[in-house]
């Protein structure tokens, strides 16, 4: 039986399908028994019933970091249900709950920094939808209950009143100062900009790139009186701005 292997991909490869009991590649950097893959001497990944991988955040040197994203890239292609957690090794219901633990705490950050920071806008949604989705699979694939976290997931109803008070707080903004309406003027546009893509995103109605409204929109009062409000904001600040 062949047990040493010319790189890190045959290696993950060989462990993914369970073919055999252990392996390494030359350099002895990257190896696997059973259903635990190392980095040097260090876990890195676990395999469960042969179609869960749980990968270890943890990385300790660069070459740790590659091989977990062979892992997790090799897994993904063989269809394996994947999940990037601190613990990976789990031989009790403690290390489950450290793991579950842990997206909830991202959950709560993701949403955070959603708040503070609109110029990151998509990369904070899309983090905290991916992470609610890890959360609810790795609760459901190892028999857990799904903590109650709503008022840190960002639904799409959620981020429009919020980019809607923010926009209508900086137009406020806007009108009043005397020193900073350029600031104020861009943010108001960065914030035009992200609500755009979140309408543009619904299925009710559609927002054009430069906030045209066709059809669709006409039938959904609420989003019509958003755009509006918005459009009507910015046409009064341009017109402040231009004088």
């Amino acid at each position: 039986m062949k047990t040493v292997f010319q790189n890190q991909r045959q290696v993950v490869m060989v462990w993914i399908e369970q073919s055999q009991h252990c392996g390494r590649n030359g350099r002895r950097n990257i190896s696997f028994e059973d259903k635990t893959l190392f980095s040097y001497s260090t876990p890195i990944a676990f395999l469960i019933k042969n179609d869960v991988v749980l990968i270890t955040l943890i990385s300790y040197l660069n070459t740790t970091s590659s091989h977990t994203r062979s892992i997790d890239y090799e897994a993904k292609r063989k269809e394996k249900k994947v999940f990037n957690v601190p613990r990976c090794v789990i031989s009790d219901e403690s290390q489950h709950q450290e793991n579950v633990h842990y997206f909830i705490e991202e959950i709560r950050d993701s949403f955070h920094r959603f708040q503070r920071s609109i110029s990151n806008f998509h990369h904070h949604f899309n983090n905290n939808s991916r992470l609610v989705q890890q959360l609810e699979g790795y609760c459901q694939e190892f028999g857990i209950s799904v903590p109650v976290i709503d008022k840190f997931i960002l639904s799409k109803e959620k981020v429009v009143h919020f980019l809607t008070y923010k926009i209508k707080q900086n137009c406020e903004r806007f009108w009043v100062t005397k020193t900073e309406q350029e600031k104020y003027f861009n943010r108001v546009g960065i914030l035009e900009w992200c609500m755009e893509c979140v309408l543009r995103k619904e299925d009710d109605f559609k927002v054009s790139p430069k906030w045209g409204i066709d059809n669709s929109i006409t039938k959904n009062p609420e989003a019509l009186k958003i755009v509006e409000d918005i459009r009507l904001a910015n046409r009064t600040a341009r017109k402040i701005l231009r004088r």
